[in-house]
């Protein structure tokens, strides 16, 4: 939706950011966030400091301390106050487009305590949470418009994989673009311990999306291949309010499911057409 002038130049609320009436988020630049929830709809594109552990949460709202702490820019919170006096943000402080932009969520995840012999899985069952303690092996966010379909940014969690007492790090492959009818996802990583052995995890989407006439309905139809193992879930975060693309639970078992499996890419894995 784009805005004529005397709609843009609004007064901010007591935070001192520009709130958006249609969806309740804040608008911080390089990221919106969720009031309600007090996180980011998108994951932080900078790394963090490894000396400073709350710079490496990829959604926490100024370290968690909103109280003391503010984040104009979206990636660096910094010691501010609340605004007392409302303040006037001109036009071209503005985004131009507030209400296209929807968040691509694709996590894979293990639902068993263990799996493929004794490492660390999820231990959970499908979710649309954003809170740190709901796991995958994979998770991806990708941003996007969906009128035009362009991608607007996309990010990649580490993968951290364990056996027993052993654990390691490792970095996912992340590719997300626009096509002629609408975004192309690919999102695979191995197991950290058996970096350069295991085969990798591997999730592909297509997807086209559309808008209704009013602006108010959000289309989304497509399909998801890669390993079939382990389970996968696909959603949408159109401002606070999710909506489930595709929910995939694998045949494969606890245990041989990654031996029969991870070696074969681009199985079906579902299709979806869903609105919100």
């Amino acid at each position: 939706m784009f805005f004529p002038l005397e709609q843009r130049e609004v007064y901010l609320k007591i935070d001192a950011e520009y709130r958006d009436n249609d969806t309740g988020l804040i608008y911080l630049r390089a990221r919106w966030m969720n009031p309600t929830l007090g996180r980011f709809q998108s994951m932080d594109s900078d790394e963090g400091e490894n000396d400073d552990p709350l710079s490496l949460h990829k959604y926490t709202f100024a370290s968690g301390d909103p109280q003391d702490r503010i984040d104009p820019s979206g990636h660096d919170d910094i010691e501010g106050v609340m605004a007392s006096e409302p303040l006037v943000l001109v036009p071209q402080d503005l985004p131009t487009s507030l209400n296209n932009d929807v968040t691509l969520y694709v996590r894979a995840f293990a639902p068993w305590k263990t799996f493929g012999g004794g490492f660390t899985g999820d231990n959970r069952s499908f979710s649309t949470s954003l809170d740190p303690s709901v796991t995958s092996r994979l998770s991806a966010s990708i941003e996007f418009d969906v009128k035009t379909h362009t991608v607007v940014s996309f990010n990649a969690a580490t993968i951290v994989s364990s056996y027993g007492s052993y654990s390691n790090t490792g970095t996912a492959n992340l590719n997300a673009y626009k096509t002629s009818t609408g975004i192309h996802v690919d999102l695979s990583g191995s197991n950290a311990v058996m970096s350069g052995i295991a085969p990798p995890i591997a999730v592909h989407l297509d997807m086209g999306s559309s808008v209704s006439s009013n602006n108010k309905t959000y289309y989304y139809g497509g399909s998801l291949n890669g390993t079939a193992f382990p389970d996968v879930e696909t959603f949408i975060y159109r401002g606070s309010k999710p909506t489930v693309l595709e929910d995939f639970a694998t045949k494969g078992t606890r245990n041989m499911g990654p031996f029969k499996y991870l070696w074969f890419d681009n199985q079906p894995m579902g299709g979806f057409a869903v609105h919100d």
